[in-house]
């Protein structure tokens, strides 16, 4: 229970981002036929695309919120900015164990919560529900126990055209997760692999059992999902370095460590600030039974100059993160391309087999070139001594 009251926060996000569902993609479709695309195919994919972006956002703001914004405006206690309506968002910090373990538990909640209980069991158990109502009426008003097959197809819910598509957006948002937040989260891929399992159960028997026989299209390949992957990859790459730099402060420990002879001691003391309880103008605590707190933040003491201003080193520790995160992304671009390079598109067989089809290809376009010729060779062409006999 205490977990629950101390997180509350985060099971508010989660309730708000499944309600946020019940109207996006309306929104989505909206503004795709106000843009009235050309063909049905353009029509599927910027529907797609508009649907993905608005997901992507309702899942992740609230994780990037907290792995690279939340504590990042707080100055000190004594700032009054912060007890303003316009400086709210300067007061929230992370938790004494740092913003690491509030993303952990974040994401946590939400592959746990959302989607195992609400997008898998609590959403299969409201279908299973609506279409045993509906039998339930239809005999309550029939009085019929036994109907032709299309008449009970008839009571099972439809299929919808973007259904797959629903679910291919929350796969990949769970893939997104999986590729995201696995150094911060070792959890991760084990919830997700859970809600995999459990999707594939409960949906495989919902498509067979309470799905009206879905109308076949014919797709080449997964369309746009393809470039939805790819840029969902790359974004993950960089997602993965700022977390080493910024969240987990792997640099600023690396930097520190090797600068000062391994003194751990010595770091954690950097990373809290001093400050004057004279300088706390709030009426909540007895400034005269404390004389200094401490906040966490690398700033100057109260005795300095710059008081409460950020000291030299912060920008020594991020631009030693930032070099660290465009090498780091340079490195993973450089070794993709390089097993790309190495790894064939088509293996031998399927090589040989393409060969062999172009092969009898060519032969096939060879004799028909070769009848066609025979055949109006035949034909009697008259020259032009031919034709001067004939006027003669």
């Amino acid at each position: 229970m205490s977990l629950i009251l101390e997180n509350e926060s985060m099971i508010v996000d989660i309730l708000a981002s499944c309600a946020t569902v019940l109207f996006y993609e309306d929104i989505a479709r909206f503004l795709t036929d106000w843009e009235n695309p050309r063909s049905q195919k353009e029509y599927d994919n910027s529907y797609l695309l508009k649907s993905f972006c608005f997901a992507f956002a309702n899942n992740y703001t609230m994780v990037i919120y907290l792995a690279f914004f939340k504590g990042r405006f707080y100055t000190n206690p004594g700032d009054e900015k912060m007890y303003q309506i316009k400086g709210a968002y300067t007061a929230e910090v992370c938790s004494v164990m740092g913003c690491n373990t509030d993303l952990a538990i974040q994401v946590m909640f939400i592959l746990g919560f959302k989607h195992i209980f609400i997008k898998c069991i609590m959403k299969f158990f409201m279908k299973v529900f609506i279409v045993f109502w509906r039998k339930f009426i239809l005999r309550q008003k029939l009085g019929q126990t036994t109907n032709f097959q299309w008449e009970d197809d008839y009571i099972l819910k439809p299929f919808g055209r973007y259904d797959i598509m629903k679910q291919y957006t929350e796969i990949i948002m769970r893939h997104g997760f999986v590729l995201f937040f696995s150094s911060v989260c070792p959890f991760t891929p084990f919830l997700a692999l859970i809600v995999n399992l459990l999707e594939m159960k409960l949906y495989a028997f919902a498509y067979t059992s309470l799905y009206r026989r879905p109308i076949p299209r014919k797709t080449q390949g997964i369309e746009i999902w393809y470039y939805i992957l790819q840029s969902l990859t790359w974004v993950g790459v960089i997602v993965n370095a700022l977390l080493a730099v910024k969240t987990k402060e792997f640099t600023s420990r690396t930097y520190f460590l090797y600068s000062e002879e391994y003194n751990i001691t010595k770091y954690m003391e950097t990373k809290f600030a001093a400050f004057s309880m004279k300088d706390y103008k709030r009426p909540y605590l007895d400034s005269d039974k404390y004389e200094i707190c401490y906040f966490f933040g690398r700033r100057y003491p109260p005795d300095h100059p710059k008081e409460y201003e950020e000291t030299t080193e912060v920008y020594n520790y991020r631009a030693m993160g930032w070099i660290l995160v465009v090498a780091y992304l340079h490195i993973v671009f450089i070794l993709t391309r390089l097993i790309a390079f190495f790894i064939p598109k088509h293996s031998s067989e399927v090589k040989d087999y393409l060969n062999r089809l172009h092969a009898e290809d060519q032969h096939e376009i060879r004799k028909f070139r070769r009848v066609s010729y025979k055949s109006t060779s035949r034909l009697i062409i008259p020259t032009l001594k031919d034709k001067s006999r004939k006027d003669l």
